[in-house]
């Protein structure tokens, strides 16, 4: 309410009134949160940007930090204090260090004490969403979600966005006085750097040239107040927004990055050369990668101590500027340091955990709930505790195939929806749930890709479609498609004489990926199909599937439709790009973009299907009113139920994490592809006892 009332205040004062009404009949959401209710406005464009420039000077004399609990907000402390680790440092007083009005975390159990080191291991090939949880979730994003993830709440910003009317222009407020690490003021003029050296620039970013939904401009209004402008409606750009960014937040700091691009600095390209670089852009990049660049100044709370490049272990120190404090005024982070590990092998991290040489960790344990009885048996002398979360996937792994393969008749049998669904009833999902997906009483249930059961756009009948064993049906369809000639060995040939096979390719995430991927395998080979399943280096794995060299393909990915966000879109309809869920459709997405790739068929040869997903998803995306995009998103479902392009199993067991009991303020945790692993329990408020 008071968030409500500030902004109220503020509108009357600009020279635009507008209505308090406005706030209510933005487009809704199922599931839609609070915050979301309050700030998409049905305000006129003109009136929405003159409102912000007041809004951003009113907010500082008026608006309370904003608490991370999801309780409403706290009032700043008068005083502050730091850490003691960074006394006797040669630093600014922590009263200067800190914006006007800095983010007031409410603890989750009390105030914390300093000190200590957080352990934690990560496998090699997992780094990304690992570091994302403690690093970049909490301490780059614009808007997050609190820590019950009931709703998405101010972060670097002093509220929530005002939206146009027309739900193309977000206006933000900086918290004035953010620092970044190196002591530099966080400006506006770092969020047009980001949009013209990084975003909109083709050779760092060659896809924001044929992006369907993009912010299309940056408008600054003063230090602090900025627009992001969308090239069309963006009425789930809130979703998108409270995303974890990871190396891509909408903010660059120009103060060291300007050197390593020629628009800035004439000698770009030579510096890339001396460092060992073919350009610029390689470079460029390189130094802007949080995860493996010490050099680079951030706003995280934790700040990368060594070169990360090929280590096998990361430090990570207290920013002494970092912009949140608790409710009696201690700066955060409460713990020192952070310690990763990486490792090769999720054998290594068990072993530590059991040693009680893990602190609090996500990674690793959340990919497969079957190293739960082993930790159950050593929490004790480990001396943690196990938490778990439902996982919002689509399921436990989804199978692909590839139906834009490079060879026509490979390419005529993968994309009759005929032969995906034989390979459906193929699979004995009751056998390889009970040998891969049953950890004691926790046993997964057969279901075919579709929602998951807590989304409200989960439908039982399409998660059952095609789930039923029947080697009669699978085999009849075969039949039917012309694959009724078999040679001496009994594989099925195709039209060309030549054996129908598939090589199903899984990454190495998991060991019990590759577990998941042989016996789906052993399945299909019961149907005279050639299928054989293979482990691949997650690295390799995306490198082939992106160069459209695969047949077969399986992984765990997102598909929950959870919120019916532009990322559940795009899953299901590629409208945006690639990504895990629309392995499939791959090269026709990547010959859209650039027509004339080498690993794609001619425009005229796209399915009319794969078509019709791409312009429901586009349309879904920019639909403002909730009823029709509801309407679109039953189009898409109902293509996908008839035609059956992603194959799953079961539904995904729970994830786990561990939390040493020496550890306090560590709320109920999920992980989810939004916010890293665990980022919305604040981690800079977890504390040693």
């Amino acid at each position: 309410m008071q968030r409500k009332i500030i902004r109220a205040m503020a509108l009357l004062l600009s020279t635009f009134m507008v209505l308090a009404s406005m706030f209510a009949c933005a487009s809704s959401t199922p599931q839609a949160t609070t915050a979301e209710n309050t700030t998409v406005a049905a305000a006129t464009e003109a009136a929405t940007t003159a409102a912000a420039t007041t809004a951003a000077a009113t907010a500082a004399a008026t608006t309370a930090a904003q608490a991370t609990s999801g309780s409403g907000s706290t009032q700043a402390p008068s005083q502050y204090k730091q850490a003691p680790k960074l006394d006797g440092l040669d630093l600014p007083p922590v009263d200067e260090r800190l914006p006007k009005n800095p983010l007031v975390v409410t603890p989750y159990e009390s105030v914390g004490k300093y000190g200590g080191t957080w352990r934690n291991t990560i496998v090699i090939g997992l780094r990304g969403h690992s570091l994302a949880g403690f690093t970049s979730y909490e301490g780059r994003n614009l808007v997050i979600w609190d820590m019950e993830r009931t709703e998405i709440v101010p972060n670097l910003v002093v509220d929530l966005p005002i939206i146009s009317d027309d739900a193309t222009t977000f206006t933000f407020t900086l918290r004035e006085g953010i620092k970044w690490s190196d002591g530099t003021p966080l400006t506006t003029e770092h969020v047009q750097f980001w949009f013209e050296a990084r975003e909109s620039n083709l050779k760092i970013n060659p896809g924001w040239q044929t992006a369907p939904i993009k912010v299309q401009d940056v408008i600054v209004h003063d230090e602090y107040t900025f627009s992001l402008v969308y090239n069309v409606p963006n009425p789930l750009a809130l979703y998108d927004l409270s995303r974890h960014v990871g190396g891509n937040a909408f903010f660059l700091p120009k103060q060291y990055l300007a050197q390593f691009h020629p628009d800035y600095n004439d000698k770009a390209e030579d510096l890339a050369k001396e460092a060992g670089h073919d350009d610029w852009v390689r470079y460029f990049n390189d130094r802007n990668n949080f995860e493996i660049n010490n050099e680079l100044p951030t706003t995280m709370p934790y700040v990368l101590q060594n070169d990360g490049a090929g280590a096998n272990t990361l430090s990570f120190e207290r920013n002494p500027y970092f912009w949140a404090v608790d409710t009696e005024g201690n700066q955060l982070p409460y713990i020192d340091s952070v310690v990763v590990d990486i490792v090769e092998s999720e054998d290594i991290t068990m072993m530590r955990a059991a040693a009680g040489e893990i602190d609090m960790q996500m990674a690793v344990f959340t990919e497969t709930y079957l190293y739960y009885p082993f930790l159950a048996e050593n929490a004790a002398a480990g001396d943690f505790s196990i938490g778990s979360f439902d996982i919002i996937e689509s399921g436990a792994i989804n199978l692909h195939f590839n139906i834009a393969h490079d060879d026509p008749v490979i390419r005529a049998v993968y994309g009759d929806a005929r032969f995906r669904k034989a390979m459906s009833h193929a699979m004995n999902r009751d056998l390889i749930i009970n040998t891969q997906l049953t950890v004691g009483p926790v046993k997964a249930t057969p279901r075919n890709f579709s929602p998951y059961p807590g989304s409200p756009w989960f439908d039982e009948k399409w998660s059952s479609a095609y789930t039923e064993y029947d080697l009669d049906k699978a085999n009849a369809l075969l039949d039917e498609m012309g694959l009724d000639q078999r040679n001496a060995a009994g594989i099925r040939l195709m039209s060309n004489g030549e054996p129908l096979g598939v090589v199903i390719d899984v990454p190495l995430y998991d060991k019990s990926f590759v577990d998941l991927g042989i016996a789906v395998a052993d399945s299909i080979k019961v149907t005279g199909v050639d299928a054989t399943a293979r482990s691949l280096e997650p690295a390799l794995w995306g490198e082939r599937g992106a160069a459209n060299e695969w047949e077969g393909s399986m992984m765990r990915g997102s598909g929950g439709f959870q919120f019916g966000s532009l990322n559940d879109i795009n899953d299901y309809t590629g409208f945006r790009g690639t990504g895990w869920m629309t392995y499939y459709q791959n090269a026709f997405i990547r010959n859209r973009q650039s027509v004339g790739a080498r690993e794609a068929v001619e425009p005229d040869d796209y399915p009319d299907e794969i078509v019709k997903l791409w312009d429901l998803g586009a349309e879904a995306a920019k639909e403002i009113d909730e009823a029709k995009r509801n309407e679109l998103y039953k189009q898409m479902f109902d293509i996908h139920e008839e035609n059956l392009y992603v194959l799953g199993i079961g539904t995904i067991l729970p994830g786990i994490y561990i939390v040493s009991n020496r550890m306090g303020n560590v709320p109920p945790l999920h992980a989810d592809w939004s916010f890293g692993h665990g980022g919305h329990g604040r981690p800079s408020q977890y504390y040693f006892k």
